[in-house]
């Protein structure tokens, strides 16, 4: 039996179509595939809008907005770009009724090919440029689309090309960095390594996503400051030390490395310099660079202390310079801006980056603790209830604001100018104690000294998602993409408690002591205050049992129930 075989002549698409082995495929076919894919993106490219707008953006029931509501106009040229930006679309005027609803999907053409799925910075112009959002790039690079809730005025996408100012930031060690931090920051700093007393590095090395858009710069501490005593002492620790560190940095790939030795002894100030001249020369061959995180000078002028640091030697000597300032807040603006003066006279001003928070600190007679910004607000919110419950049905009590009550002895919530923080003092059983809470407005006006120094930039002191910390990055965003900052106090009816009951009736809703008239019927209610730091507010329960109506022989009376 012989095989019939077809005579007839392939066609174009016969290779695709056949089932035979791919290793068997003319490329011929691939190539006509890839042609008409490529073909039709530019097709796609061509005939799409400059800017196409739906509405309902963020999600579902989008659909085209009313193009006789909606228009769009390229302008011809662009106001001036912040500094380290260029624009990848043209700015285009958007002009639609001011009262229309709803969220809205763009998607603006690009003018230069971006990388697929990378991030797209949507902008808007008046009188200044402002960070709108982030968006995507699209499959093919050549599109950006955002959710926007309402409509810009103008909309553009531009995107950085150098960082004018840097943001480093720590990040406890087995951390997870805080989703909400995005593009504000540069470089990231596992806090993984402890310099041992024998002069080891020891730590276990945080993993980081493959895909991590920051630098990584990892710190090394000291716990115990006769480590580095002992190091500076013994030149041969010092070189295997310096041979640990670039090994270290070699095999993670990390762009340098941090030290952040304190309480160095004063008599060790020159090893010290030495000893990190000969790491900088190191890293500096290797392509990496030297941060060192240093305390500041207390005092002002000469006279300023500087411990074991000698900031024009090591200015001379390090890439970067943080500054770390004092734990106690209570005169942080003073004691910086003293420091600043000193600093930025003896080294390169670009080189330094001012330390900040977004937790809280509490003082006490035993030391200063830090905590995340809810726990912080939940103590200003700590409850007592006079006379002690249980309560009587129908009686009134006073509930007090224990942390926050003038009358016992606290401050209430409030701006402090010295600390740039909202405040509160309270006393406690050892003592009285401070507690202040950094937020938005405590980094914008953190920020603004760095700013006013024209400093290099700034590092945030703990980015973990298990921190808690506050949602200050929207003004680094800033910071970073305009150099500038808004600076304004927290609108003080923002820090006023607030009082709420399930039952029963307040004879107010604020103040830092209300009374309240407990419910007729017996059982369990519940009384809440709430307290805020001008941008979010926190509220704990506390709850009341309100008892029966006792008789005279000291049983509850009959409650009319069977």
């Amino acid at each position: 039996m012989h095989e019939h075989r077809s005579q007839h002549t392939p066609g174009p698409f016969d290779q695709i179509l056949q089932t035979v082995p791919p290793e068997r495929h003319d490329r011929s076919a691939l190539i006509i595939v890839g042609a008409i894919v490529v073909l039709g993106i530019v097709l796609l490219i061509l005939v799409l809008p400059p800017v196409s707008i739906l509405r309902g953006g963020g999600g579902g029931g989008s659909e085209p907005a009313p193009a006789d509501r909606i228009t769009t106009a390229r302008r011809d040229s662009l106001p001036e770009l912040p500094d380290g930006m260029e624009a990848v679309s043209p700015l285009y005027d958007v002009s639609a009724p001011p009262n229309l609803q709803g969220g809205f999907t763009l998607t603006i053409k690009l003018t230069k090919r971006l990388p697929a799925g990378a991030t797209a910075s949507f902008y808007t112009y008046d009188d200044g440029w402002r960070r709108l959002a982030d968006g995507a790039v699209s499959a093919d690079g050549m599109t950006a689309t955002v959710d926007l809730p309402r409509l810009p005025g103008n909309v553009a996408v531009l995107r950085r090309t150098e960082r004018a100012r840097s943001v480093f930031a720590t990040l406890p060690a087995a951390n997870e960095v805080d989703p909400r931090v995005g593009g504000a920051i540069d470089t990231i700093q596992p806090m993984d390594y402890i310099l041992a007393p024998d002069g080891r590095v020891v730590g276990e090395t945080t993993p980081l996503p493959p895909d991590t858009p920051y630098r990584v710069i990892p710190v090394i501490t000291n716990i115990d400051p006769g480590a580095i005593v002992a190091l500076l002492q013994d030149p041969e620790s010092q070189a295997a030390h310096i041979n640990e560190i670039v090994a270290l940095v070699q095999r993670f790939g990390f762009a340098g490395i941090d030290l952040s030795y304190r309480q160095i002894d004063p008599a060790y100030r020159d090893a010290f310099s030495a000893f990190a001249t000969t790491l900088a020369g190191r890293l500096h061959a290797e392509g990496r660079v030297l941060v060192l995180s240093i305390p500041m000078p207390v005092g002002a002028g000469a006279d300023a202390e500087t411990f074991g640091y000698d900031w024009e030697a090591l200015g001379r000597q390090a890439d970067i310079l943080k500054i770390v300032p004092p734990d106690d807040q209570s005169a942080y603006r003073d004691q910086v801006t003293a420091a600043l003066d000193y600093i930025v006279q003896r080294v390169d001003r670009k080189k330094v980056l001012l330390g900040m928070s977004n937790v809280a600190y509490e003082k006490g007679a035993e030391g200063i603790r830090t905590m995340p910004i809810a726990e912080a607000l939940a103590l200003a919110a700590t409850v007592e209830l006079r006379p002690a419950q249980p309560v009587a049905p129908d009686a009134e009590v006073t509930l007090i604001g224990a942390n926050l009550a003038r009358d016992a002895g606290a401050t209430g919530l409030y701006w402090d100018d010295d600390a740039l923080a909202v405040t509160f003092g309270y006393p406690g059983e050892s003592g009285k104690r401070t507690v202040w809470v950094f937020n938005a407005f405590s980094a914008a006006f953190r920020i603004d000294i760095a700013r006013r120094y024209g400093l290099g930039g700034v590092w945030v002191d703990n980015v973990g998602a298990a921190s808690r910390g506050a949602d200050i990055w929207a003004v680094v965003q800033r910071y970073i993409d305009t150099g500038d900052v808004d600076l304004a106090k927290p609108n003080a009816a923002m820090m006023a408690p607030e009082w709420r009951a399930t039952a029963g009736s307040l004879g107010a809703t604020t103040g830092d002591t209300v009374v309240w008239r407990a419910p007729g019927e017996p059982g369990t209610y519940e009384v809440a205050l709430v307290v805020g730091d001008g941008v979010v507010r926190v509220g704990r329960s506390f709850p009341v049992e309100v008892e029966r109506t006792r008789g005279a022989g000291g049983s509850p009376a009959p409650s009319g129930e069977p």
